[in-house]
């Protein structure tokens, strides 16, 4: 159990870190929709 015990950190870091990477891309890409979403929306009441 001891041997395992690196890898099994190591890949949870990883894990992680992917998470973490998911997650702020996702807030930026809905970041950007939202503004594109906006400009459309102010496009048609024009």
């Amino acid at each position: 159990m001891q041997a395992l015990s690196p890898i099994i950190q190591d890949t949870l870091a990883n894990y992680l870190s992917t998470l973490k990477c998911w997650f702020s891309c996702s807030l930026h890409c809905s970041k950007i929709f939202h503004l594109r979403h906006r400009n459309t929306l102010q496009l048609f009441h024009d």
